[in-house]
């Protein structure tokens, strides 16, 4: 009798267990493709580390934690939480992600401080494996600077570049006045760097600074 519940209870749990790991699976795609939306995702596989808790068909999958550091490896561990009602269930399960990632990579040496821009860049794509730093896409061209010296074939990540700025400090700029349909200008000099809507101070030559909100990458409106 004992054997025959046995052989009942069998696929109850073969197909719950399918399930986990349809579920279990579906979330790290989720967290995968959140930090790389570029990624090309084809297969995962997951397996529990140790021997799941009893009747743990009668549970379903809550959370998922998974570490910034595994996010950037294809291949690790996760901690899994079970839940049914107020009783909580916890293991670990391995996984194994098969995917590709598109990228970009220096087409040629790159000096410290210019905008990486499409035309510095090839463009390739590689078997996810191990990644340390997130990688530039293509919406990120034209924003960026190489913060050091980038040789030709380095990925083009954003531990390498920083942020550029529409105007930087001591920058000559042309300053706005509007009052009503009157306009005028005048030569001034960036005290503060920033981007396009920025407020920022600029002086007239040695006279008093202004505050402006930067409209362009040459010019500023006075506000005050």
């Amino acid at each position: 009798m004992k054997i025959f519940l046995l052989l009942l209870l069998l696929p109850l749990t073969l197909f719950s267990t399918t399930l986990h790991e349809t579920r279990i699976k579906e979330i790290l795609r989720q967290k995968f493709q959140t930090t790389y939306p570029q990624m090309h995702i084809r297969s995962i596989e997951v397996k529990a580390v140790s021997t799941l808790p009893k009747r743990l068909h009668d549970y379903r999958v809550t959370t998922l934690n998974i570490t910034r550091d595994n996010l950037r490896r294809a291949k690790g561990s996760v901690m899994v939480t079970f839940a049914k009602g107020d009783k909580i269930r916890k293991t670990y399960y391995k996984y194994h992600i098969y995917a590709t990632i598109p990228l970009y990579k220096a087409a040629t040496d790159i000096q410290k401080g210019r905008t990486v821009t499409t035309d510095l860049a090839d463009y390739s794509e590689i078997p996810f494996t191990t990644l340390y730093h997130k990688p530039m896409a293509d919406a990120d061209f034209g924003l960026y600077a190489a913060k050091r010296h980038i040789k030709a074939g380095d990925i083009l990540s954003f531990e390498k570049v920083t942020r550029t700025t529409d105007i930087r400090r001591n920058e000559k700029v042309t300053a706005i006045i509007r009052d009503g349909a009157l306009q005028l200008q005048f030569g001034a000099k960036a005290m503060q760097s920033g981007n396009i809507g920025d407020i920022i101070r600029i002086k007239k030559d040695y006279k008093k600074s202004f505050k402006a909100r930067i409209i362009s990458n040459t010019t500023v409106e006075v506000i005050e």
